[in-house]
């Protein structure tokens, strides 16, 4: 017969790695494809565009977003017009203005040359909500460049085969909001049977449904990362 003599101490290290070996086995069986789509939303746990943390200017944004806002500062700070391209303002009444049902044309807006030049442009999104006007709760931002074809890329839309001006509807940044309160984005066109159609290559339309949020948005580009 064989007597195994474990000190209290030693039985606490072996537990922690049973509760470790135990752990990773859930891991592993609840997705069995985690090694080539690591932590699916659809199937446990939250990615990091559904995490929000505090940049250095004090901005709630995604962690994904405040992690491409590092990768992009080795471009150079970030300068943007002090005038907004787009901006919906309130309403008074504690909430935002809300576009007329698929009539989007206070939302055309045209393309600044310098997103059509060879460094693009950034579009910086900023989202308010009932509560406040003046200070944002998100702040987004997407990179952006059309070609002389006209054919564009954005940095939500990565594939660069999407045509500005050929009548098909496309989204240059994700949608923010839900089915209950409406949308906030912005398209390359927007086309609803007759009544609205935008499908100048000139042009972009920013299209704002919720009334209870609000969106301003903001041509930047690259400065030097240093000062000259």
């Amino acid at each position: 017969m064989v007597t195994i003599n474990i000190k209290g101490k030693d039985l606490y290290l072996i537990s922690a790695v049973f509760i470790l070996l135990i752990g990773s086995g859930i891991v592993v069986a609840y997705n069995p494809n985690y090694q080539t789509t690591p932590g699916n939303p659809a199937i446990m746990g939250h990615t990091i565009d559904e995490i929000n943390t505090v940049d250095d200017d004090g901005n709630v944004v995604s962690l994904e977003q405040y992690i491409t806002n590092l990768v992009n500062s080795v471009n150079g700070a970030l300068v943007c017009e002090t005038t907004p391209i787009y901006d919906y303002s309130a309403n008074g009444n504690g909430g935002w203005r809300v576009m007329p049902a698929y009539n989007y044309n206070e939302g055309i807006v045209s393309i600044p040359a310098t997103c059509k030049s060879d460094a693009g442009c950034v579009i910086k999104v900023e989202i308010y909500n009932s509560g406040s006007s003046t200070r944002p709760i998100v702040v987004r931002r997407y990179d952006y460049i059309q070609y002389a074809t006209n054919k564009w890329w954005s940095s939500h839309r990565t594939a660069g085969d999407a045509v500005n001006g050929d009548s098909v509807s496309t989204d240059i940044m994700p949608r923010y909001g839900s089915d209950t309160k409406g949308y906030l984005y912005l398209r390359d066109d927007y086309v609803y049977r007759t009544t609205t159609v935008e499908t100048d290559s000139s042009k972009w339309t920013f299209i704002d449904r919720t009334g209870t949020w609000g969106m301003k948005a903001y041509i930047c580009s690259y400065g030097d990362s240093e000062p000259a």
